[in-house]
């Protein structure tokens, strides 16, 4: 699958290959890794991200993301943060219109342009973007397990590749997106570029009373998956009227194993 820029103006496309939400527990080897709250399944890469940022979609490095571009006039962004407040752009504040309020033909995205074919931008418009890219090399700890990425926020829109291949799509800015790695990653160093923009059709309800900012502004991780672990949880607590008994419930969802476990 190729990556498509129209997916930011389409409100029925807000996801692609993002894996389904679930519990945000973590995952522990042992009884002193879960005491000290350090796992060894996952790996950090927060941190200096190298960044270039653009005005407007038609001025982004489009090929950015490939093993053979040349980075050399990127500069660095600390991850996480926000774009606007590392001095890339203005920071937008609005509180009951829109930001493109008042504007001719001016809608999230807007990256089709007046004309409606793809590719011809509107010169000035405020989807800007930043381009990231982050070279890691897989600890110990993840190597002979599916790995995944979780970027627990990033406003508003982003697209994802790993060593030259397109690995996702999200829209979500303020809860967590999780991607599937494993099939592209590589022994040695690899290549995570994430292409980030502040405006999609997301924009229309991601709308209140804020400053309007954009980037990777949380934590972003590797997380090894156990050969068997509980991938999802919910606990039910229930009292009972005489308001001193009363009866819990647990249902489990495995990976490893058939089905959920129920109690």
């Amino acid at each position: 699958m190729e990556a498509e820029l129209k997916w930011l103006d389409d409100p029925e496309v807000f996801r692609v290959n993002q894996l389904p939400a679930h519990s945000d527990h973590r995952f522990y080897r042992d009884q002193e890794e879960a005491a000290l709250e350090k796992s060894s399944y996952v790996q950090n890469l927060n941190g200096r991200w190298d960044f270039k940022f653009s005005k407007n979609p038609m001025e982004r490095p489009v090929d950015f993301y490939k093993l053979d571009f040349d980075h050399n006039d990127f500069g660095e962004i600390e991850v996480p943060s926000e774009i606007e407040l590392s001095n890339f752009a203005q920071i937008n504040y609005t509180n009951i219109t829109m930001p493109w309020t008042g504007e001719i033909y001016r809608r999230p995205a807007y990256t089709l342009g007046d004309n409606k074919e793809e590719g011809s931008f509107s010169q000035g418009q405020d989807n800007t973007v930043g381009s990231y890219v982050r070279h890691f090399t897989l600890a110990e700890g993840l190597k002979n397990h599916d790995v995944h990425v979780v970027f627990e926020g990033v406003e508003r829109a982003m697209y994802v590749w790993l060593n030259g291949h397109f690995i996702g799509y999200a829209e979500d800015s303020f809860t967590p997106s999780e991607f599937d790695l494993t099939p592209y990653l590589v022994d040695g160093d690899n290549l995570l570029a994430v292409e980030v923009y502040k405006h999609a059709t997301s924009s229309w309800i991601e709308d209140q009373d804020m400053f309007r900012f954009s980037g990777i502004f949380r934590d972003v991780n590797l997380v090894a998956q156990p050969s068997i672990h509980v991938q999802d949880l919910k606990i039910d607590a229930r009292v009972a009227d005489d308001m001193k008994t009363g009866s819990l419930g647990l249902v489990l969802k495995m990976v490893g194993q058939p089905g959920s476990v129920q109690v």
